[in-house]
């Protein structure tokens, strides 16, 4: 039953889990600092951002697990007295099978895990595909863009690399469409200018340029792709289509408060602003992929905070960062070392036997039953196929939950890699009844797993056979339904 489609996907419910984890902690981080500088609100979003994309790398090697539980029923619900009607039901049929086994198994099930990855797939292909092709028109038109007039530009550029700051300059590039300010390229980033920017006031230039400078010093663009990035891989979470806009937003903020610090006045600078905005026709796919100056959209916005006096202009000191970055790095290295089959995820949790069964009043039930049903516990919270696999004799027939039956212990193994694999665990069984026939057994009772230890699945009312082979109690044949 192991099969690629089935580990991709169990591996992408469980990180798109996890991921939702440090995003939502990450919108309730920037919902706290609602007063604080726009560039910390950026910071807190980058560094999500890069924590869910590290997640996958993060080993497992935190304790990590829930506590199973084996639940023995009351004298009601529990018989060692032999039955033929519960007996009867799982008797071997002509084939070796009892009769209700020799349905054909449910395989349009099996069709699942593929038809999720196929879906999962084509819409990350679907949208990694857009940003493609906007990365593609962008670069064609900046490769088609003509170089500005450097007497024009040169002081002004000047003035700018002065106050910004920036480790790096910008090439400056002009087209002939009515566009707003695009900056694009992580190692050699190109300024793309409106064709009307050579006649542009002096004062504007400056700004515009100390404003874009602050988008290289800041690293805006590569940060803006990863954040892309976790769209693409994330998409079916709506959790991960969060950052791109909320950065896209708050960098803006953080690079416009960047203009103010070199000491120009707010009001001027809301004032070119606006017309830089009035002069472009904006597009949303450009502005994924290239950090425009003058999004429609959020002008206004924009003006506002400028002209906001109460707003903070500055980053967290160094102790703020420390800790940010101190507290991102332990939650995502918890996050990623979280192992929904381990038993040591819950305070108290343990893998013996003991503290995984419990036996009520009444009659009892056979002590091997109890112990062997304790083994199973064991086995599919550690996540060990192989030992569930060794519960069960050499040829032992099984069905497995989406109807296929399982021959012998390799198929068995396979079924139950792929049930660990999709982060199922936290079993819980219930015993039903019991009957002993000299070296056989015929078990009923109740089966559950949870999907990371937190959604439980539907009940699995199973039947088993156990035989005593060499005094020890396997199962060898077992069949069940939802």
């Amino acid at each position: 039953m192991t099969s690629l489609p089935i580990l991709a996907v169990g591996f992408l419910l469980e990180l798109s889990v996890r991921a939702a984890v440090l995003l939502a902690a990450a919108g309730l981080a920037t919902r706290l600092l609602t007063r604080a500088a726009a560039a910390a609100r950026h910071l807190v979003w980058a560094t999500a951002v890069i924590a869910v994309l590290v997640l996958p790398l993060v080993p497992s090697v935190l304790p990590a697990g829930w506590l199973p539980a084996l639940v023995i029923p009351s004298r009601e619900s529990s018989t060692v007295v032999p039955n033929e009607a519960t007996a009867g039901a799982v008797a071997p049929g002509p084939e070796g099978l009892p009769p209700s086994w020799q349905t054909g198994p449910e395989r349009p099930l099996r069709l699942l895990p593929l038809l999720a990855l196929a879906v999962w797939g084509s819409g990350s292909l679907a949208l990694a595909g857009l940003l493609a092709m906007a990365s593609f028109r962008l670069r064609r038109r900046i490769a088609a863009a003509t170089p500005v007039d450097e007497r024009v530009w040169r002081d002004s550029l000047l003035w700018a690399v002065a106050r910004a700051g920036a480790g790096a300059t910008i090439r400056l590039r002009c087209c002939s469409d009515a566009i707003s300010p695009i900056l694009h390229g992580t190692r050699d980033p190109v300024l793309l200018l409106p064709a009307d920017a050579d006649r542009w006031p002096e004062a504007r230039k400056r700004q515009v340029l100390v404003h874009e400078l602050a988008h290289v010093r800041r690293r805006d663009v590569l940060l803006q792709w990863l954040a892309e990035l976790v769209r693409v891989i994330h998409w079916p979470n709506p959790l991960a289509w969060l950052p791109a806009r909320r950065m896209r937003i708050e960098r803006e903020l953080a690079c416009d408060d960047e203009v103010l610090g070199s000491g120009v006045k707010a009001s001027d600078y809301a004032m070119h602003l606006l017309d830089v905005a009035r002069a472009f026709r904006w597009r949303a796919q450009t502005g994924r992929i290239g950090v425009a100056m003058a999004n429609e959209p959020w002008v206004e916005r924009r003006i506002r905070a400028l002209l906001d006096s109460r707003s903070s202009r500055r980053l967290p000191g160094p102790r703020g960062l420390v800790l940010l970055f101190g507290i991102a790095a332990a939650g995502t290295f918890l996050l990623g070392a979280l192992d929904p089959h381990d038993p040591g995820a819950r305070p108290g949790g343990s893998t013996s036997v003991a503290s995984a069964t419990r036996v009520t009043s009444g009659p009892e039930l056979p002590a091997w039953l109890i112990e062997a049903n304790g083994r199973y516990l064991q086995a599919v919270t550690g996540g060990d196929a192989c030992a569930v696999s060794e519960l069960y004799t050499a040829d032992a027939v099984s069905r497995g939950g989406d109807g296929e039956y399982l021959r012998g212990r390799t198929a068995i193994r396979e079924y139950w890699e792929g049930i660990f694999a999709l982060g199922l665990g936290r079993p819980t069984v219930r015993i039903l009844s019991c009957v002993e026939r000299g070296d056989r057994a015929y078990e009923t009772g109740d089966f559950t797993l949870r999907w990371l230890g937190i959604i439980e699945l539907p009940t699995w009312r199973y039947q088993a056979v156990w035989v005593r082979e060499n005094g020890q109690w396997r199962i060898d044949k077992e069949t069940g339904s939802f």
